[in-house]
This record gives structure tokens, sequence and C-alpha cells, in this order.
């Protein structure tokens, strides 16, 4: 009597098997490779390593963030270094100072830009201009008197150099 089985269910887990397999090989490899980038003293991107006798140094280049990674028993764990001397430094207190005064004088602008209020020393409109911050016309009459007076005070005293000159010499 011949022997039937289901050719879909081996295919199935023919493929299974083949992805556990190429899961685990890349578990095994990952580790080795780090060990070996580790040992060069340095791991392309964002991380500088440096193995020590208690395991591997790793140095966040990007945060400046020191770590201690260790193997214990077949997995790698890395635990933060505290930097102590960082977080009291006098610099540090100065410039969250520095921060802290900074972001109190956007918030103070952004209020003031809210509510049309001129704030910090800047100039106050005059009295004298409309609501939309535009002189009125009886200003703009004014201002125009004002330059045409000038002009013709200039021009009088051209003509009057121009008479002085002797035989229309130009000036």
């Amino acid at each position: 009597m011949p022997r039937s089985f289901n050719v879909n269910a081996r295919r199935g887990s023919l493929i299974t098997g083949v992805g556990a397999l190429a899961v685990t090989g890349l578990m095994i490899a990952a580790p080795a490779l780090s060990v070996k980038a580790a040992n060069e003293g340095r791991l392309d991107g964002r991380y500088q390593m440096q193995t020590t006798d208690d395991g591997v140094l790793r140095l966040d280049t990007a945060t400046g963030a020191m770590s201690l990674c260790k193997d214990n028993d077949g997995a790698w764990s890395c635990a933060r270094i505290a930097d102590d001397g960082v977080s009291d430094t006098a610099e540090m207190k100065l410039l969250r100072a520095e921060n802290r005064r900074l972001k109190d004088r956007i918030a103070a602008l952004e209020r003031g830009a809210d509510t049309g209020t001129r704030t910090l020393g800047a100039p106050k409109p005059s009295s004298s201009f409309g609501s939309e911050g535009l002189p009125s016309e009886a200003e703009v009459d004014r201002a125009f008197s004002f330059v045409e007076g000038i002009i013709r005070r200039f021009k009088g005293l051209v003509d009057d150099l121009r008479r002085e000159q002797p035989d229309g010499t130009p000036l």
C-alpha cells in the first residue's frame, strides 16, 4: 500500500526550518561582528568601542555617554557609567540659568505679539497715528508742506548763487 503525505505541509515545515536556521545564523554572527569591531577600537557609526579587562567600553559619540558592556553567559549587556562631575559643574549651572532666562524672554515676547502690545523697550507708536498705525491725511499734508518749503528754499539759494556768478559761468 503506497504511503501518502501532504506536500504542502512538508513545504511549509521546510520553509520554517530554513527561516529558523537563517535567524539562528544571524544571532550567532552579530555578536561576533561587534566583538571584532570592539577589538579594532571602533565601530562605524555612532559608537566607538575599546576592549578592557572588565569587558568592552562603549562611547556614544553623539552624546558623550559611556557604557561598560559585559558578556554574561553569552548574553551581552551594557551598563551606563555615571559621570557625576559633568552634571554639577559651574558651567552647567550657568548654562541652565541662561537657558531659563532666554525661555522666559521668548515667552514674554510671544505674549506681547499675541496681545498686540510692544514689550522690552520697543518704540511706542505716536498717539496721532490712526488705529492701523498709519498717519492721518492731515499729517501727510503737513509733511508734504514741510518738504515743499525745504525744496523752495533750496531752489531760492541756487537761484541766488546763479545771479552772483559773473558772465553766466556754471556753478
